[in-house]
């Protein structure tokens, strides 16, 4: 029996009442955790510690699907863990990430570039190396480039994502071109490194898809995240007993252009270095071609889970960006 609307309304107002007492307690762990680690960790500089003290207020003020959201990804990733133990390591892995902050460009400065590389490059500020990067899977991706096949890499916003190991990735993989939802420029911060920008994909999806489908059709790679918030997300499925929704982008350019698609997930090994490692192809190419959009991505995710589970289990993506893929699709 269906519960009338002035039920659902009331158990709705108990359920938000009730989440009201687990606030504090989660709050205060959180402060304690943030002021221990930032006082273990002095290389995070000023605007480092206020974003994260933006982020430890959002957490604070989680609704009750995000409040359901971790004490489920405790459940299946962390049982042992409390909860207020759990979402301090949650926050401790996320001011780890915020040592690297990525810095967006403009158009017109990703145009000078392109006039003048050598003197935009030279005005750059030098970036300074946080962690020490471990590469592992290289001979998965060299395989099929060797073979003249177009590789798709599929990354999510959950593990280590400090953006420093991108640099790295990039310098190993030759012509790889990096998709994020708004265009970001990357200093060189080792030797051998080169500096690029990333092709945005938030101001113009089908322009950005369009590029995608172009880079893989010459030979190049391309790496994009699973989950990110670009473009129609019409295709729906649950992660830690939430509702979010997904594009189903990726998956039609790989069909397209008979890409193989081998997911990346980094994770932090203790404070100091990342180990990104590339797995091997999510899909056969009879099943890329033959099962439906929502059996690959289920399975996509559940490989992402695994490995969060195994390697990461309190790297989940919280606030905002958990919070817009929650959220209702955004429109064509």
């Amino acid at each position: 029996m269906n519960p009338t609307p002035q039920a659902a309304a009331t158990w709705d107002r108990r359920i938000k009442f009730r989440a009201l007492f687990r606030r504090p307690r989660v709050l205060c762990s959180l402060v304690a955790g943030t002021l221990r680690f930032c006082w273990q960790a002095p290389v995070l500089g000023r605007d480092a510690l206020a974003d994260a003290l933006k982020r430890l207020w959002r957490i604070g003020t989680l609704n009750c699907a995000e409040l359901d959201f971790l004490a489920v990804a405790r459940l299946d990733l962390a049982p042992s863990l409390r909860f207020r133990d759990y979402c301090q390591q949650v926050i401790e892995t996320h001011l780890l990430n915020l040592r690297t902050p990525v810095r967006r460009a403009s158009e017109a400065e990703y145009k000078d570039c392109l006039a003048d590389p050598g003197g935009y490059a030279a005005r750059q500020p030098a970036t300074e190396r946080m962690f020490a990067v471990e590469l592992a899977g290289l001979k998965r991706l060299q395989a099929p480039a060797g073979g003249g096949r177009p590789v798709m890499l599929l990354a999510w916003h959950g593990g280590a994502q400090t953006h420093n190991f991108l640099s790295d990735l990039r310098a190993q993989v030759p012509r790889l071109e990096i998709f994020s939802a708004h265009r970001e420029v990357f200093a060189p911060c080792a030797a051998g490194h080169e500096m690029f920008f990333t092709t945005p994909l938030m101001d113009n999806p089908k322009l950005g898809l369009l590029l995608m489908a172009k880079f893989l059709e010459e030979g190049r790679s391309v790496l994009l995240h699973l989950d990110g918030v670009a473009g129609k997300r019409d295709m729906a499925c649950r992660l830690f007993g939430q509702r979010i929704h997904l594009s189903r982008g990726f998956i039609h350019i790989a069909r397209h252009c008979k890409a193989v698609v081998l997911p990346v997930t980094a994770c932090f090994l203790g404070n100091e270095k990342v180990r990104v490692q590339i797995g091997p192809p999510l899909f056969s190419d009879e099943e890329l071609q033959t099962l439906a959009d929502e059996q690959l991505l289920d399975r996509a995710l559940r490989f992402f889970v695994d490995d969060l589970r195994k390697n990461a289990p309190a790297a989940v993506a919280i606030c905002g960006h958990l919070v817009q893929l929650i959220e209702q699709p955004a429109p064509g």
